[in-house]
């Protein structure tokens, strides 16, 4: 059963109110998820190997640090490629592409609202800094409705989604106890990152992944269009 068969979750959180919003970037910003697969597909082609469904669907959201390791051990790569190699060979890919990738539906309108609503917002990708640099050049349209970005190779991070570290880190810069921030996510790891972290998290899936992957977030749509941002506590659009 698949999430788009499923109805969305959408009842409010009674009592929250958000102060700051926190956004995952790759696949609940920007859609990446295409460009991302070909990259992880072009550095394993050599032995024979693809990356599908099955196998994207068991990194998704996870840091560059864990993930190549992981395609390595589901692939049989051992000895042949190590993780390092599959993740440079990715981000160059990733940084020669990073012009194909659009901003998702519903994302520059709920931007520009949290944004004149005074809502202060933030970035916490698992991506690495080099990474996210190439999109804010090809998209400075969306980054500059954001106070600060925390990247998967921060200094501070000591470990990656589905831990809680990101957006901990990503509250205590922005100034906010866990309580006053929500969180926006695509896959499992970072709705996991974000509940552990003691926030409501909102989950916008890959349509092809099982309604079951979401249902620890408190809010599960299949696209921010139409979003009512008084589900989680923040100013609703006006009328």
């Amino acid at each position: 059963i698949f999430f788009r068969r499923q109805l969305p979750k959408m009842a409010p959180i009674p009592g929250h109110e958000s102060k700051v919003a926190l956004f995952d970037m790759d696949g609940t910003l920007v859609d990446t998820e295409t460009v991302s697969t070909n990259g992880i597909t072009a550095a394993i082609a050599p032995f024979g190997c693809e990356c599908d469904w099955e196998l994207k669907k068991k990194i998704l959201g996870k840091s560059i640090k864990t993930w190549p390791d992981i395609i390595i051990a589901e692939r049989g790569l051992e000895g042949k490629i190590s993780g390092p190699e599959i993740a440079s060979f990715w981000a160059e890919y990733m940084m020669t592409h990073s012009h194909e990738c659009e901003v998702l539906p519903g994302v520059m309108p709920l931007l520009a609202h949290l944004k004149a609503c005074g809502i202060r917002m933030a970035i916490c990708t698992s991506s690495p800094r080099v990474a996210v640099e190439h999109k804010r050049k090809h998209r400075p349209e969306l980054f500059e409705y954001f106070d600060m970005v925390v990247t998967g190779d921060d200094p501070e991070l000591k470990n990656g989604k589905p831990a809680p570290d990101i957006y901990l880190l990503g509250a205590k810069r922005m100034g906010a106890a866990p309580a006053q921030c929500v969180v926006f996510e695509d896959a499992l790891a970072g709705v996991q990152s974000g509940r552990a972290a003691g926030m409501p998290v909102v989950a916008i899936p890959d349509p092809r992944l099982e309604a079951e992957f979401h249902s620890q977030a408190d809010v599960v749509l299949p696209s921010l269009e139409g979003f009512l941002p008084e589900l989680v506590g923040l100013p609703p659009f006006k009328a």
